[in-house]
């Protein structure tokens, strides 16, 4: 029996159910209707200016993450570049650095805003919290069944 499977969209979750399906035999047609491959995880550019989207810029290649457990199933060698600083942010009258280093990208916060500085501190807490929680639940789950 000849499987098809056509995936509309060519973002990061389009194309890795089409690899994940292909994996299992399947011939799988990508249907994308921008110019680019990515998605959310891709870029859009306005006048000379490039700018990466989406909070899956770079995200789950780290021991243990989405893509790094999706890369094996599937066999893949994916080259990493870690990076100390990940993005700059650039606003009307400075520029803030997103660092790589979870307590780094904190002090460097407070630094620039330091009567938040507590506010700060303790929404990372929270977020680092649920994080923890979270990632239990996936480490008990397949890599994105299909």
């Amino acid at each position: 029996m000849h499987k098809q499977v056509v995936v509309i969209g060519g973002g990061i979750g389009g194309l890795t159910a089409g690899a994940l399906l292909a994996k299992h035999d399947y011939e799988v047609t990508v249907l994308e209707a921008s110019r680019e491959w990515g998605g959310c995880a891709g870029k859009f550019q306005r006048h000379l200016y490039t700018f990466p989207v989406g909070a899956t810029l770079g995200m789950g290649f780290e021991h243990g993450g989405i893509h790094e457990r999706i890369g094996t199933y599937l066999g893949l060698e994916i080259e990493k570049v870690s990076l100390e600083k990940i993005m700059k942010v650039h606003l009307p009258h400075r520029t803030l650095i997103y660092y790589q280093d979870r307590y780094q990208h904190i002090s460097y916060l407070q630094k620039q805003f330091p009567h938040k500085a507590k506010n700060i501190r303790s929404f990372y807490e929270n977020v680092f919290r649920i994080a923890k929680e979270i990632c239990k639940l996936m480490q008990s789950l397949p890599v994105l069944p299909l």
